[in-house]
């Protein structure tokens, strides 16, 4: 392997054919992945029938991809096979220890894999195609960073930067925290009322993650049932909890058993992604996921113990703590001590 690429080894003839054969490294253009050794063992098998019928020809095999491995661009149907095959990859590999792993990997692919792959663009992919596809998401949303993580994976088996990749999706979890400004609840219903005079579909869904501080990219499955709770397929641990609003009158304000759910593809990202977008064509400047975090502050200033906030939210306490103890203000401290004789 040279420059992150792989090479044959072989007893060659020279060249100018003025010496006699000797050992000598002959690029094929392969990138060290396990894509490209599945490639470099077809060309070693070809190499060795050549050498055999001494059939070899050194025009044959150089001039063609840079040494480096590295192909500039590639079809969209190649990447996307590749993606699958991937992906493949790693469920088979899973799979030896772990019976389960077979349909975790469907769940993956459907709710990971092949949204971040549908926000490709047609024809011809390049390195920075993938990281415009990124950069084109909203910033410090859970989207931005699983759709980087799965290109840079696959971008990888191709030779490319995957961790350029990776890094553009960052800004997104406990490691990269942000403080966010916090809407008011007086916001919230402002935003609501002029995102319903627009899209009433999208609207519920505002309504959804500002009542239940739900993760956006889970109303693709969530269902809201007569009593007001919402029963929620939890997208990290892939099991179902059930959620109680964190405002009972916004379930009647927002209209969340009357309003039409959205449109079109029911896949959670889908659904993120468009709703973000409903609300920047209505001029809201409120981020969509910075709902979820009004939700989960909102829990602790009406004094609900954080173990028990965290399994609304679908966190462990410990992430729950870590996420949104940084932006209680000083004001809900002075409000929730409020309860307590000290």
């Amino acid at each position: 392997m040279r420059k992150k690429a792989l090479v044959l080894r072989a007893t060659l003839p020279d060249k100018e054919g003025l010496s006699p054969p000797k050992q000598q490294r002959l690029p094929i253009g392969a990138a060290a992945t396990g894509t490209g050794l599945a490639d470099a063992e077809l060309k070693a098998m070809q190499l060795d029938s050549d050498l055999r019928n001494a059939s070899f020809n050194w025009s044959d095999w150089i001039g063609g991809e840079p040494e480096s491995g590295q192909r500039q661009s590639v079809a969209h149907e190649e990447f996307v096979s590749l993606a699958k095959a991937l992906h493949e990859r790693k469920v088979k590999k899973k799979s030896r220890k772990d019976p389960r792993a077979v349909v975790r990997g469907q769940e993956g692919w459907r709710k990971r894999w092949a949204p971040a792959l549908s926000k490709l663009p047609t024809g011809l992919i390049t390195e920075k195609k993938l990281l415009g596809v990124v950069r084109s998401l909203e910033e410090g949303t859970a989207c931005r960073r699983e759709t980087a993580l799965v290109l840079g994976m696959v971008a990888a088996e191709l030779g490319w930067n995957q961790k350029a990749i990776r890094e553009a999706g960052m800004g997104y979890g406990r490691r990269m925290l942000r403080k966010r400004d916090i809407p008011t609840d007086a916001e919230i219903e402002a935003a609501f009322d002029r995102l319903l005079a627009q899209s009433p579909h999208w609207a519920r869904v505002w309504g959804l993650v500002a009542t239940y501080g739900a993760r956006p990219s889970e109303l693709g499955t969530a269902t809201l049932r007569a009593d007001g709770v919402l029963i929620v397929e939890d997208s990290k641990t892939n099991k179902s909890r059930a959620v109680t609003p964190t405002k009972t009158a916004w379930v009647e304000r927002f209209q969340l058993q009357a309003l039409p759910p959205p449109p079109g593809k029911r896949d959670g990202y889908a659904i993120s992604t468009n709703a973000n977008a409903a609300r920047r064509r209505a001029g809201i400047d409120i981020q969509l996921y910075s709902l979820r975090h009004a939700a989960a502050i909102r829990l602790l200033a009406a004094g609900v113990p954080a173990e028990l906030a965290a399994k609304l939210m679908g966190h462990s306490a410990a992430m729950f703590n870590d996420l949104y103890t940084l932006w209680i203000s000083e004001e809900t401290i002075i409000g929730m001590m409020a309860n307590y004789n000290l």
